[in-house]
């Protein structure tokens, strides 16, 4: 699953929390931990990607570099 959450997955914080026990119960994983938004002096992890770990034995996933 991917989506624009508007979390930020670059920081720990109760939303991130929720949302991270909400999706685990359904045994989805956020794998994003690198900016995908930035502006000006400021980045985000706001556009994530969850897998399912217990069906991919194998994944990797890389930035998109502009």
């Amino acid at each position: 699953m991917c989506g624009d959450i508007n979390v930020n997955y670059l920081n720990d914080n109760d939303k991130r929390n929720q949302l991270d026990v909400l999706l685990n119960s359904h045994n989805l994983f956020s794998k994003t931990d690198f900016p995908t938004r930035f502006y000006n002096d400021f980045s985000s992890a706001v556009d994530n990607i969850f897998i399912d770990i217990t069906r991919l034995n194998n994944y990797q996933v890389f930035p998109l570099i502009n």
